[in-house]
């Protein structure tokens, strides 16, 4: 009989595939410093940057913005802590395209400075025109919160899509087992895998975290 590690250990890699990629942006809740000017139209909304859409014309609807003010942002709740293996952000095309360049990607668990004070994992010198824009770790970084904030004076964010890709963080034992492969590795490193469109990075590192924690559980077991 299959002891009980291996069969749960098999049955998560067998949905670990393209299809179980989820955007977990898809399912949060998004907020943000402002809102621009006429939002009854639906134009600018924080939910806008999490409807699945990636249209990068503001005027279609598809897209979040706030006002010109100091220190814009634009928050996701996750609704619980995930290691997140990528991020994707689609910048404006029909114009204004600049406007990205410079905001600072954080995530963590804390809402202290409406959550912008969580660790900074990324700043964005530029997106082209309409492009999406895919930001990767290897070893993933952890949070409920994701932020995008545009540090300086008369500043405005928009933000046509962000997706959030990654798996449920450990807890406890779990947590303490699988941490066990972070200590051999390198700090935390992140890599642009690419611009535009493509395949959303996400499941391999949950490959490599399940190997680490039911090899343990396995060898505990035995």
């Amino acid at each position: 009989m299959m002891d009980f590690p291996v069969f749960s250990f098999l049955f998560y890699m067998s949905k670990c595939g393209p299809a179980s990629w989820q955007n977990l942006a898809l399912r949060g809740k998004a907020t943000q410093s402002d809102l621009v000017e006429y939002p009854y139209t639906g134009h600018g909304h924080a939910y806008n940057a999490i409807d699945g859409n990636t249209d990068p014309n503001y005027y279609h609807g598809s897209c979040s913005s706030t006002d010109w003010q100091q220190n814009p942002w634009w928050r996701v709740d996750l609704l619980d802590e995930y290691t997140i293996t990528s991020i994707v952000i689609t910048n404006r095309g029909d114009s204004c395209s600049e406007l990205i360049n410079g905001a600072e990607v954080h995530v963590g668990n804390s809402l202290i400075n409406n959550g912008n004070s969580n660790l900074r994992v990324w700043v964005i010198t530029s997106i082209p025109p309409g492009r999406s824009h895919t930001f990767t770790w290897d070893k993933g970084v952890s949070g409920r919160y994701v932020n995008v904030i545009i540090p300086g004076n008369k500043r405005m964010l928009i933000l046509c899509e962000v997706e959030v890709y990654g798996y449920p963080t450990p807890h406890g034992e779990d947590k303490r087992n699988s941490s066990l492969l972070h200590k051999t590795q390198p700090a935390l490193q992140p890599q642009n895998l690419h611009q535009g469109w493509g395949i959303r990075f996400g499941c391999w590192p949950d490959i490599f975290q399940a190997i680490t924690w039911w090899a343990t559980k396995f060898f505990f077991f035995l």
